[in-house]
């Protein structure tokens, strides 16, 4: 039975085999740390995109920027070159990892304080509130990457650890919150950033050594200096982390409890409730119900049971009667006003198409009438039509007519004055431009 362990694990978990050679790992790492030239352009239109992306809240755009993005360069040649030990690459790579975290910030902070749109969409609010999770992401995203590296048969494997620990959206929201003057934004996407670059980094370095790459020599008490730091720096961005995510938690929780309590001891028989709502300044839990009134000392024996759902530091407020009615009154007045809103922006929609199309079709039974009459008062004329030409943002009437003539060498050039003379006349457009064909 062991030896069946030894020979599974052995087959299937053992990737020493897929190893691409040393040196074209290194050579490959070395030369992605670069933020030169193309590497440059590069990384400032895919901020550009990201950015544009997280304005307008699109997904798809988001992705595409984060797939061109080469930060992830930067970030592997630093846990590469702690792995093995070489301060020279590390200082490099440091240096051109601040270079392009600058420069991308900056560029962000240019685009939105450019941008009409100030609204901070869900795409870029959820760069703001960093938590362990996201830890997770980064160590294991940066542990497919590095092994993805170090394989043989890369795959697309990089491409996806770009989307999932994402380095761009953050960098984005940090411009956006230096653009908007918000701190919070800033130092949520920023720390968000943080957390990526450490654990891509630790992943990357952890990999490296139990590759057992060639390492260069190093003073043992540096060397110890060096993975000290290296925990203190994990530790330190993990911290944050651990409080932020006991937050969310504590809130997800705390909405969890209100909803069964709810749920379990205000909707019996003859009542029923609508509405609830946490007001965490005053510490109160507001529910509005509908139905038979509750009585004072029915509303206090409810209240003696909210200790079970741990919510007992919370006073509880019922709302019933007319008090509810009023809210019902509001609620219903709001969707009445939300609906009559998206009524009246159809109607101004169906207004704006119905304008279009009669742009595009006003001139139909005029073209009827006006090639008849045309060819009577000119005997060499042909064809005549007209038809709009004004695109939907065209702040005029804008028309062409298309004027065919047989051949016919004794046509002058009055005949053809007085032709677009009477064309003009007769049309009556804001704007004419006619266009004169002779048959060949």
């Amino acid at each position: 039975m062991t030896n069946f362990i030894k020979n599974f694990t052995k087959n299937y978990f053992f990737i020493n085999k897929d190893i691409e050679n040393e040196k074209l790992i290194t050579d490959s790492i070395t030369q992605g740390i670069s933020f030169k030239g193309t590497n440059l352009w590069i990384l400032i239109f895919a901020i550009f995109i990201a950015s544009i992306g997280l304005n307008v809240n699109s997904t798809a755009v988001i992705i595409g920027a984060m797939l061109i993005s080469p930060l992830m360069g930067p970030i592997i040649g630093m846990g590469f070159s702690l792995g093995v030990n070489d301060l020279k690459l590390f200082y490099s790579a440091l240096l051109n990892y601040c270079v392009a975290t600058v420069i991308s910030i900056i560029t962000a902070t240019i685009y939105f304080m450019a941008s009409p749109f100030d609204e901070a969409q869900s795409e870029l609010l959820a760069r703001t509130s960093p938590t362990t999770y996201d830890v997770f992401i980064a160590m294991f995203g940066g542990a497919a990457g590095i092994i993805a590296i170090f394989s043989k048969d890369k795959g697309n494997v990089i491409p996806g650890v770009a989307i999932a620990t994402a380095l761009m959206p953050p960098l984005c929201t940090a411009g956006y919150g230096i653009a908007h003057s918000n701190i919070y934004f800033f130092a949520g996407a920023f720390y968000l950033y943080f957390i990526n670059t450490v654990f891509i980094c630790a992943s990357t370095y952890a990999g490296v050594r139990l590759m057992k790459f060639h390492q260069k020599e190093m003073p043992e008490h540096i060397a110890k200096k060096s993975r000290r730091l290296i925990l203190a720096i994990i530790i330190i961005t993990i911290i944050p982390s651990v409080f932020l995510t006991y937050n969310v938690f504590s809130i997800n929780t705390l909405r969890r409890n209100v909803r069964m309590f709810v749920k379990e001891e205000l909707n019996m028989i003859g009542v029923q409730a609508i509405s609830h709502e946490i007001d965490e300044d005053t510490k109160t839990l507001k529910v509005a119900i509908v139905g038979n009134e509750l009585s004072a000392n029915e509303i206090s024996h409810i209240e003696d049971k909210m200790h079970k759902y741990h919510i007992d530091e919370f006073k509880l407020k019922i709302i019933q009667g007319m008090q509810t009615d009023s809210i019902i009154r509001h609620n219903i007045n709001n969707e009445s006003a939300k609906y009559a809103g998206q009524f009246n922006e159809q109607v101004i929609t169906i207004k704006k198409l119905q304008d279009q199309l009669n742009k595009y079709t006003q001139y139909q039974e005029i073209t009827k009438t006006l090639e008849p009459e045309a060819k009577i008062l000119f005997k060499n004329l042909k064809s005549a039509t007209v038809m709009n030409c004004a695109n939907e943002n065209s702040p005029q009437d804008e028309a062409i007519a298309i004027v065919e003539l047989l051949p016919d060498t004794k046509t002058q050039k009055t005949d053809i004055s007085l032709l677009k003379q009477w064309l003009t006349q007769r049309i009556n457009a804001d704007s004419l431009r006619i266009i004169i064909a002779i048959d060949r």
